[in-house]
């Protein structure tokens, strides 16, 4: 995640433009429409898109590692581990 917002920014930097968020939004909903169709590599390809996509739409300033790492712990805490 880290290494896709570095690259986008300094794609952007750059004079690359990755679309508009609407552009992005759409595209991220097709992409997951055909993901799950897929299998395997195709649909790890698809999936990768999707994340780099976000990363992108997520924007520059966006610290995508520290609300990941956020998510993942309201995970945890909404379905604990089953008990052995």
């Amino acid at each position: 995640l880290i290494r896709a917002k570095k690259v986008a920014k300094k794609a952007a930097k750059n004079g690359y433009e990755f679309g508009s968020e609407e552009e992005n939004s759409s595209a991220i909903a097709s992409l997951a429409k055909q993901a799950a169709s897929l299998d395997g590599e195709e649909k790890q390809k698809v999936l990768t898109e999707i994340i780099f996509r976000s990363v992108v739409m997520a924007g520059a300033d966006a610290d995508v590692e520290k609300n990941l790492s956020y998510r993942i712990d309201e995970f945890i805490a909404a379905y604990p581990a089953e008990e052995e």
